[in-house]
């Protein structure tokens, strides 16, 4: 209840008061608080029971590949549920990570060094990829680049290479990944960009990224989870992705703006 006196040449005439129904407000925060809980046992159930249910399958699955003299019939069948069943298990999992990236939301925020962060996962993508097809390159200035952020962070550079090298049009694939100072709306970021020469993403890809509702990843027949992974790790930072795409073919990429700290 808000109640304010009713003056009239400087003398108290009267009072408002004015009144608010927060009934509506509790039967929605209810609501909000049931889906929620509900949402996070759908989550528990993919990740425990039907991951289970997977072990089993894919158990069965390697002992029948283990068979000797196996049928080459039944054993071409075999691999082909065994690769869909991995499909399935990774579907689970990305999901559950982009729950668990939600979840910790701004709660776990703390003071890191971007450019760091980057070069050390740029450091570890180098030393697994092979070399002969695939060349990353870092340039960045001298200098601190803080940020506050999760320690979900550190895998961002990997989802977001990892991303790109699917959509290559060409097994060799030169990704050059830059960091700079970019102030955008008052706002001041440090802005990578990740673009590669062979790299083209598709329309559809595009319009997922963009979307703020995922209405655009309804057009894509498999979305690509491991993307949907990254953008949850830079919205939780208060951050931005966007893309590149260039309708004369190569040279798509990503840009990712992380905002300053103080």
């Amino acid at each position: 209840m808000i109640v304010r006196p009713i003056r009239h040449k400087n003398q108290v005439v009267g009072i408002l008061g004015i009144g608010r129904n927060v009934e509506d407000r509790k039967r929605l925060e209810e609501s909000l608080g049931r889906a929620a809980n509900e949402k996070d046992f759908y989550l528990d159930l993919m990740a425990h029971d039907i991951k289970n249910f997977n072990q089993a399958i894919i158990g069965y699955l390697e002992m029948i590949l283990q068979t000797e003299r196996l049928d080459p019939k039944l054993e071409k069948f075999a691999q082909g549920a065994f690769r869909q069943v991995m499909q399935t298990a990774q579907l689970i999992a990305h999901l559950k990570r982009i729950a668990d990236v939600r979840n910790r939301g701004a709660k776990s925020l703390s003071r890191k060094g971007f450019k760091d962060a980057l070069q050390r996962s740029i450091t570890n993508l180098q030393s697994r990829l092979d070399k002969r097809l695939i060349a990353i390159t870092f340039d960045c200035a001298d200098g601190e680049y803080p940020i506050m952020a999760t320690d979900d962070i550190h895998d961002l550079m990997d989802l977001v290479v990892s991303v790109a090298m699917r959509y290559s049009i060409s097994d060799l694939l030169y990704i050059k990944v830059s960091l700079s100072s970019e102030q955008l709306d008052g706002q001041k970021y440090w802005t990578i960009s990740v673009t590669g020469n062979n790299l083209r993403l598709s329309a559809p890809v595009v319009k997922c990224m963009m979307s703020q509702d995922y209405t655009g990843c309804q057009m894509i027949e498999r979305p690509d989870l491991q993307l949907l992974v990254a953008r949850a790790i830079i919205e939780t930072q208060k951050g931005l992705m966007d893309t590149k795409y260039h309708e004369s073919g190569r040279g798509d990429g990503f840009v990712v703006r992380i905002p300053q700290a103080q």
